[in-house]
């Protein structure tokens, strides 16, 4: 089942992105410290993805608890 019922503009399908290897087309690892890197630097990473950066309204405790839970969905 995927992650919404259409196509999504505000960000990719999360769909079981815990299964990925790397994250943002190969540019970084799927770990704890990939994912709360590509939560908070998006558009740093790769600019033009369509997911916003958060590293300006979200603190690092909950970045990583965000990176913790999205790490599970397989």
């Amino acid at each position: 089942m995927r992650g919404v019922s259409e196509e999504s503009r505000l960000g990719p399908d999360l769909t079981h992105v815990g299964s990925r290897l790397y994250l943002g087309a190969g540019l970084l690892p799927n770990d704890n410290d990939g994912l709360a890197r590509w939560l908070a630097h998006t558009q740093q990473l790769k600019p033009g993805a369509r997911m916003p950066s958060s590293h300006e309204r979200i603190d690092d405790n909950s970045l990583q608890a965000i990176a913790a839970w999205l790490a599970q969905l397989k």
